[in-house]
């Protein structure tokens, strides 16, 4: 990496929100040939930073491999945000390189247009039916690392729900 990379590398780092309104005044190509340089863990603060389509633009021109690593390490919100404004093929190709499970999960929402509450919704809540024992719970939280929010949700065989439970 050349000394002025170098630079522009201590910037990235240092100063994600700058850097990514920096970005913002440059070509999707010209934003796409400098990250690939970037290793994913320095690139996702400001890709975090930047308005959603010009992150998309830049990134939409990255190898999908990288773009993959780029998703997973993203908050959800934003690497689903990013995945609505790829392309329908190159999402599908950037679905593949992701873990199963989270593959679904984006599948999941992306089902859904913005409109509809389908595509609101918090797939990483764990679900349970009334049959569940609360330590049957508490076993599947811990294994899936899930969070709680503070309750358990309870759903019938048909997945509708039937109530939640607060956790205290």
């Amino acid at each position: 990496m050349s000394e002025f990379n170098l630079i522009s590398l201590a910037f990235l780092k240092r100063h994600p929100k700058a850097a990514a309104e920096m970005l913002r005044e440059f070509l999707p190509q010209q934003c796409a040939d400098f990250f690939r340089e970037i290793a994913v863990a320095d690139l996702v603060p400001v890709i975090h930073e930047m308005a959603s389509w010009p992150a998309a633009r830049a990134v939409s021109l990255l190898p999908e491999p990288k773009i993959a690593d780029i998703l997973r390490a993203l908050p959800y919100a934003d690497a689903e945000t990013l995945l609505r404004l790829l392309t329908q093929d190159q999402r599908d190709t950037v679905l593949k390189e992701l873990p199963s499970a989270l593959a679904r999960s984006f599948n999941a929402k992306l089902a859904y247009p913005m409109s509809a509450v389908g595509a609101w919704i918090d797939t990483h809540v764990p679900f349970f039916t009334p049959d569940n024992s609360v330590n049957d719970c508490l076993e599947l939280v811990k294994s899936q690392q899930s969070r709680l929010a503070g309750i358990l949700v309870v759903v019938d065989y048909a997945r509708h729900l039937i109530g939640v439970v607060e956790v205290e």
